[in-house]
């Protein structure tokens, strides 16, 4: 129960995190394509103006990350620069206070959380601390939460330059002209950076499913560590029949010498066991679903807007839960059937 109630629970998690990405892509990012490194690491700014020299590209957006220390506090993955005109092309951000139009070079835009955290508002000012030099950055506007956008402060290309960071491309997002082949156009790119085997020319589709495959690796990961939970349910379940076998010696000799046949024996300890485990399962699954509500509820405003239960995955654990009773009952129910009836009877 306490196994499975912790799986359902990352199952709901994880499935409501596969269906917020696909909302978010799908309504957020306005971008045909998109550039990126399938380890996560930076590339050279030249792929970005490869991609812009494309026939059939309208819109070539980079989107940059970089280390930074932020009103005296470092911000290592807090700070993300980008180019502010043909950015709004691509990637819808609400305002909750200013005007995203604002954004232009010398100024930024803080993340709504951070703001109130802050105290942050359009009109004022913060430090940026990089490598070079320090930067005074007004406030441009305060945008909601928004996935695409996953870190507090967004600022321009400019800033990071003029503050001595390498120009690298964590993203490159393409939007392409009006009647473009985005067939032609996505295999053109790809002949563009055949010389960069990590970097990668993907479809809204095909990077929606990148990042609900990273969201998978991390369940696989978290089911491996449950897994050893329910190896020792499954131990408990073992022990708990090998148990009421021995204290039910003496009955399992009556039910024998009144014709009880061994296979029936063993047909009646392999049920207890998946009774035993179906109901553990059930409990654990409902409990799971429940965590997994509350707290997908609870995390909703970071970006886990949807709520997405896997029934049918849920489903198929109760089922393998009565197949691991059945299992578990092998050598009690066996142990039962081998008893010698006189024995069992005269058993005290």
């Amino acid at each position: 129960m306490i196994g499975l109630a912790l799986v359902a629970t990352m199952s709901v998690l994880g499935e409501s995190a596969k269906a917020s990405t696909d909302e978010v892509v799908g309504e957020q990012l306005a971008a045909d394509i998109v550039i990126s490194n399938s380890i996560g690491q930076p590339f050279s700014p030249g792929v970005a103006e490869r991609a812009a020299e494309t026939e059939g590209v309208a819109t070539v957006v980079p989107y940059r990350y970089a280390p930074a220390t932020i009103e005296g506090k470092e911000e290592a993955f807090g700070l993300a620069a980008t180019d502010p005109e043909p950015f709004s092309e691509v990637v819808t951000l609400d305002a909750a206070e200013g005007d995203i139009e604002d954004f232009r070079d010398g100024t930024l835009l803080v993340e709504q959380d951070r703001a109130e955290e802050e105290g942050l508002s359009p009109g004022d000012t913060v430090t940026v601390t990089l490598p070079d030099r320090d930067q005074q950055l007004g406030v441009a506007a305060v945008f909601e939460p928004n996935p695409i956008v996953d870190t507090p402060y967004l600022v321009t290309l400019s800033a990071l330059t003029d503050g001595g960071l390498r120009p690298q491309d964590n993203y490159v997002y393409v939007q392409l002209a009006e009647g473009a082949d985005a067939g032609a156009v996505q295999d053109a790119l790809e002949q563009e950076v055949a010389d960069l085997p990590l970097v990668s020319v993907k479809d809204q589709t095909a990077f929606s499913e990148e990042i609900q495959g990273q969201i998978d690796q991390f369940l696989y990961m978290i089911y491996a560590l449950l897994a050893l939970a329910v190896v020792i349910a499954v131990l408990g379940i073992v022990n708990t029949l090998a148990l009421s076998v021995i204290e039910r010696t003496r009955e399992v000799g009556l039910l024998r010498a009144i014709g009880m046949q061994r296979r029936q024996l063993r047909r009646m300890v392999r049920l207890e066991s998946v009774a035993i485990a179906v109901l553990g399962a059930v409990l654990g699954v409902a409990m799971g679903v429940v965590f997994g509500v509350v707290l997908q509820r609870a995390i909703a405003d970071e970006g886990l807007q949807v709520l997405s239960v896997p029934w049918v995955q849920l489903a198929v654990f109760v089922v393998v839960s009565a197949l691991v009773g059945v299992l578990a009952a092998v050598l009690p129910a066996r142990r039962a059937a081998r008893l010698d009836v006189l024995r069992a009877i005269s058993t005290e």
